[in-house]
């Protein structure tokens, strides 16, 4: 029981973020507006290319909360010479995300996401940043979890918990580097029209997944890694 309390209090306060790796959560972060994001679109063309409304843009309060979190997360670094300095926080790109998904019709959709890709350019590392309005979860929501923090930590921790888990909008996690992730955004900013990529988040009912998107001659393509690791493009279908 006291090792389901400690998951449960692990995962109120820190949170996951898929293909990433050390996450990293401010307890308390900067208020920040959410970026709006557009209607659903049937699988066209169309919906994907480039400029559309489904690319995102990041909004400054945004921007600011997911430096601040990567800042932290370096700054917590235990061996200090492989952490990032917050003077190179200032070159930061940012890529947006779109989610693909099928609709009740089996129907395939894409939808703008809130969610967004870092490069940070001075170290060359990539982050990833999860949005996630938590703010309507309340203790009955896992009601055994909650009591089983009462019972061990009492009441006034249990409801901090929550209160903080509430309050947590911003998931943000590292990228290995040289990883499969890492090394298909570096492929497809290296072939891109513009130098840039979109990550592409499939739902299921059985998981999901993440592939790196970009444009080319003015199409989208996909990455895909051969059974040798040779990374290629085929274009989005």
């Amino acid at each position: 029981m006291k090792n389901k309390i400690f998951f449960f209090v692990s995962l109120l306060v820190s949170g996951t973020l898929l293909s990433c790796v050390n996450a990293s959560i401010n307890l308390e972060e900067p208020v920040a507006t959410a970026p709006k994001t557009s209607p659903v679109y049937a699988l066209q063309a169309a919906a994907l290319l480039p400029g559309g409304s489904l690319y995102t843009p990041i909004t400054e309060g945004a921007r600011d909360t997911i430096l601040s979190k990567i800042q932290r997360y370096e700054t917590q670094q235990k061996d200090k010479s492989n952490a990032v300095s917050i003077k190179s926080l200032r070159n930061i790109r940012y890529f947006p995300v779109v989610e693909i998904f099928k609709d009740t019709t089996g129907q395939t959709r894409y939808q703008a996401s809130k969610n967004i890709v870092c490069l940070n350019e001075t170290s060359h590392i990539y982050y990833g940043a999860e949005y996630q309005d938590r703010s309507k979860f309340k203790k009955e929501d896992n009601l055994n979890m909650y009591n089983g923090i009462k019972e061990i930590h009492g009441q006034k921790f249990a409801d901090e918990t929550v209160r903080r888990y509430k309050a947590i909008k911003w998931t943000v996690g590292k990228y290995f580097k040289d990883g499969k992730m890492s090394n298909k955004m570096d492929y497809a900013i290296q072939e891109s029209d513009d130098g840039s990529f979109f990550m592409l988040k499939s739902t299921t009912l059985y998981g999901g997944s993440y592939d790196i998107c970009y444009f080319k001659d003015g199409r989208p393509y996909i990455c895909k890694e051969g059974d040798d690791g040779t990374i290629t493009g085929k274009e989005l279908q």
